[in-house]
């Protein structure tokens, strides 16, 4: 319009042009939140600049830790470490998840560009990504306490700002490859301890057996789940007693009357290096060595032998004879349980002398002798008849107990279960026999 003194004119005709771009003003409503389920991922969403004193050609996201405090001052520059996502002028949202740490606080914000530049920065927003499952527990070793116990020791996953709620031990023997492997699952036979997410050592003792090799690994546990084990470490539990010799074995020895040979086969398990046996053996009527009661007050006929021998030999043991005998073996540590009792006789051999032996003269007989005894102690096997042999005094030899085809004697013969006899065969009257 033009004006004069009068006044202002009518207007021109209308023209219409655009003001050239500049960067744009911040994003609005900018708000930032964890993603469930995917501990390395935030989403961001905002709402257009106003004014967007431009067009709008895409908006970037920075992130960094919140201990960054260049960053929280929004400064932004090529020397500040930031995490970056960037996404075209309509998108108003994004998910990311490129160099995000689970269980992390995060600062973001977002600006918007034109094709002059980059506007200023949104207001900050804070999120924390949820936890995700741990990573190894480190620095895991793996002790000798006793026979049946081991202790484990580990230092936290390396990634540490997880809130651990618990570890859990796992352990089996060298033998098994597929633990070797790491497999853990129902059909993988393991020994297994869990401890709170506090403790870094724990104590164990249950199922492990004696001198034997474990393979053993931990994993950490958050709310999220089981983390990936650690490096498998090897130990070998200490000596113990050994279990009982198997396999065992008592006969006689042919010939041998006061011998008995014992064999065995070595304890399963060994529980250590076998260093010795011993075999114990005791007359059948000791009750209290059918028990099993090993101790001073226990007479018993005991036999040694080193850790690779697997046979003895019994002597001085008496003929015809039942024993019963146990072996015992011994590790470092001391001597284990015995064996299940094995009993067995020995062979007989000619007897002891009869005892109370009598010889009497039977009155109205004039040609009879009556002779009684008791049995031989010991009688050294079953006893299958007594021989009764007398002559007259006058044979000098014959008192001397010397007996052969050379000696006429008189003799009687009866059953083994008789300890009497009368007999008048070949007597003569009012004669001295001896």
């Amino acid at each position: 319009t033009a004006n004069t003194s009068v006044g202002e004119g009518t207007p021109s005709k209308l023209k219409t042009e655009r003001v050239v771009e500049t960067v744009p003003s911040s994003p609005l409503s900018y708000t930032l939140f964890p993603v469930p389920g995917s501990p390395t991922s935030l989403f961001a969403n905002w709402s257009v600049p106003i004014p967007r004193n431009g067009f709008i050609t895409g908006y970037s996201v920075y992130c960094n830790t919140s201990i960054n405090q260049s960053f929280s001052a929004q400064v932004i520059g090529p020397n500040i470490p930031t995490i970056r996502s960037v996404v075209n002028g309509t998108t108003l949202a994004v998910t990311f998840s490129t160099g995000l740490k689970p269980y992390t606080q995060y600062e973001c914000y977002v600006t918007a560009n034109t094709s002059v530049g980059e506007g200023n920065p949104s207001v900050l927003a804070t999120a924390k990504t949820v936890e995700g499952i741990p990573s190894s527990p480190t620095n895991v070793t793996l002790l000798t306490v006793g026979p049946n116990t081991l202790m484990a020791n580990w230092s936290k996953p390396l990634i540490s700002n997880l809130a651990i709620t618990g570890y859990t031990v796992y352990c089996n023997t060298s033998a098994n490859q597929t633990f070797s492997e790491q497999i853990i699952g129902p059909n993988v036979p393991t020994i297994r301890s869990t401890v709170n997410g506090t403790t870094q050592a724990i104590m164990f003792n249950t199922r492990l057996d004696p001198f034997t090799q474990y393979e053993c690994y931990v994993t950490a546990n958050t709310s999220a789940g089981e983390g990936s084990p650690s490096e498998i470490v090897t130990a070998m539990t200490a000596e113990g007693v050994p279990s009982p010799p198997i396999n065992i074995t008592l006969y006689p020895a042919l010939g041998l009357p006061t011998t008995l040979l014992a064999s065995w086969s070595l304890p399963r398990p060994k529980n250590g290096i076998i260093i010795g046996f011993t075999v114990y053996c005791n007359t059948s009527a000791d009750q209290a060595y059918s028990e099993q009661v090993i101790g001073p007050n226990v007479p018993t006929i005991r036999s040694v032998v080193n850790g690779t021998t697997l046979a003895t030999t019994l002597t001085g043991l008496n003929p015809y004879t039942q024993y019963s005998c146990y072996v015992t073996a011994n590790t470092s540590v001391g001597e284990g349980t015995p064996s299940k009792l094995k009993t067995e006789r020995v062979v007989e051999t000619v007897p002891s002398s009869p005892l109370s032996y009598t010889l009497f003269p039977v009155p109205g007989s004039p040609t009879s002798l009556f002779a009684n005894w008791s049995v031989p102690i010991p009688r050294n096997g079953f006893i299958t008849g007594y021989s009764v042999y007398c002559n007259t005094s006058a044979n000098q030899t014959y008192p001397e107990q010397v007996i052969g085809p050379n000696v006429p004697t008189i003799r009687s013969v009866v059953r083994g279960t008789q300890l009497a006899v009368t007999f008048s065969t070949d007597l003569n009257p009012y004669t001295q026999y001896s």
